[in-house]
């Protein structure tokens, strides 16, 4: 497709991704578990006076969520080949932009906003489209103005660099 390539990993991604994405909404959406997730979202004192212990909820809320960023980060770093410190640093800014984006409560909105970014980033981003931008230029450049203003003695400077 216009000389794109695609690999096996990418493809992998998009379907693990969707599986699970769809996993998690009929879970919320057609069990018991997720009937109550959903009623505590909305009025979480009701929930408790109907003597379900909505804290309890939560805390495997918080577990499942946990067990779901240890899958993308085993996904991740099966796409990478190995582990360094700080192997997320370039994931986390995308992801405030989707959570922003989809809405903080919103499930569908931030898989919307999830493929909406990841479209994005792979066409625009990632596609080495060559951006001429002065300031940019400017500021990944500092050191080679530095070391010319340091060996110009041309303009009488003495130089202490």
């Amino acid at each position: 497709m216009l000389g794109a390539t695609f690999s096996r990993y990418s493809f992998f991604i998009i379907g693990f991704g969707g599986a699970l994405a769809l996993g998690v909404w009929a879970l919320l959406k057609y069990t018991r578990y997720g009937l109550i997730i959903r009623a505590g979202a909305q009025d979480r004192r009701m929930v408790r006076n109907l003597g379900i212990s909505i804290d309890r909820y939560y805390s495997l809320v918080f577990g499942a969520g946990a067990a779901l960023a240890a899958v993308a980060g085993i996904v991740f770093t099966a796409g990478r080949g190995q582990v360094v410190p700080g192997i997320g640093f370039d994931i986390i800014i995308a992801a405030f932009v989707i959570v922003v984006l989809g809405g903080l409560g919103s499930f569908r909105g931030a898989v919307v906003g999830g493929l909406g970014v990841g479209v994005l980033q792979e066409t625009i981003i990632n596609a080495d489209i060559q951006i001429s931008l002065p300031w940019f230029r400017a500021a990944g450049s500092t050191q080679s103005i530095r070391d010319s203003s340091c060996s110009d003695s041309s303009r009488g400077w003495s130089s202490s660099c």
